[in-house]
């Protein structure tokens, strides 16, 4: 007698599972071939994955994740931008402004005393 599964639900099992990893630790270096490996899934396969389950494609969803983290810590201004950077995964300051500044629109220095809402750009973990 065969074991009855839900194969259906074990892809939304891996993304859950690749989502607690990749919020566990934002500072770690992830390329989408590591993800692909530690899913089980060919790298293409485990970004239709992603997409269909989240939205979002697999890189950006780690982009998104990260700028949303560090503008949050900007925001309660208890560190300053050079350990935020390195809290989200960044090493060099000039990189991480870059970035900042083309998703939010802003740089990190300007929104630490800014009122603007930046609510619209800024993503939950998905659960």
């Amino acid at each position: 007698m065969l074991l009855e599964t839900n194969d259906s639900a074990f892809p939304d099992m891996v993304i859950s599972d690749l989502v607690q990893w990749i919020e566990s630790d934002l500072t770690r270096s992830m390329s989408i071939s590591e993800v692909a490996r530690r899913s089980g899934y060919s790298y293409w396969h485990v970004q239709r994955l992603f997409k269909s389950s989240t939205g979002y494609n697999l890189a950006g969803y780690i982009r998104a994740r990260r700028m949303t983290v560090a503008a949050e810590l900007i925001r309660k201004g208890e560190l300053n931008i050079t350990a935020i950077l390195v809290q989200v995964g960044f090493t060099d300051s000039s990189t991480f402004c870059k970035s900042f500044q083309r998703y939010f629109g802003i740089p990190p220095s300007a929104l630490r005393n800014s009122s603007l809402d930046l609510t619209d750009k800024m993503i939950a973990p998905y659960c």
